[in-house]
């Protein structure tokens, strides 16, 4: 049997690569041609959601934790007032990621010191920022101290320390 073009080309890493990269092209493009005002998500009635995003209309128990459960046969994350929660979560929420090993120093957290004075002011104006634009998680590698009482994170688990 001989293989097609196409067959080799939907199944190789490149097709993945061209796919991501289209996206990214995509996402970036309508980013910045689109107005601003345009580029905001639209937003639900509040009614409808807890305290920390989840849907009124998916509920179980509230026992005051966050977890996971299975509501009418599909699992959910569930907030600690018993509300099923769709994720939608950004990593590497930190204020020092990038150590510049030429300057000895994090030129990022500098600059978010120098704007914001302390860590927790950049947090609490980041954690606004997430809001405004529609997350509700902070993903993995992120400064989850500031965070934790806000909204879900998902930390990294380092299975090979143990």
């Amino acid at each position: 049997m001989r293989l097609k073009m196409n067959d080799l080309f939907y199944k190789s890493h490149l097709f993945r690569l061209f796919f991501i990269v289209m996206i990214i092209f995509v996402f970036i493009s309508n980013c910045s041609l689109v107005p601003a005002e345009r580029t905001k998500p639209p937003v639900a009635e509040t009614s409808s959601f807890d305290k920390y995003g989840g849907l009124k209309s998916i509920s179980t128990k509230s026992n005051g934790y966050w977890r996971t459960e299975q509501i009418t046969g599909v699992w959910w994350l569930v907030t600690p007032e018993g509300h099923g929660l769709f994720t939608a979560g950004v990593n590497n929420v930190d204020s020092s990621p990038d150590f510049a090993p030429a300057l000895k120093t994090c030129p990022y957290e500098d600059n978010i010191l120098q704007k914001y004075g302390t860590r927790e002011s950049w947090a609490d104006e980041t954690y606004k920022h997430l809001q405004e634009w529609g997350f509700n998680t902070i993903g993995a590698w992120s400064e989850y101290q500031y965070f934790d009482k806000r909204m879900p994170f998902t930390p990294i688990l380092s299975f090979s320390s143990l």
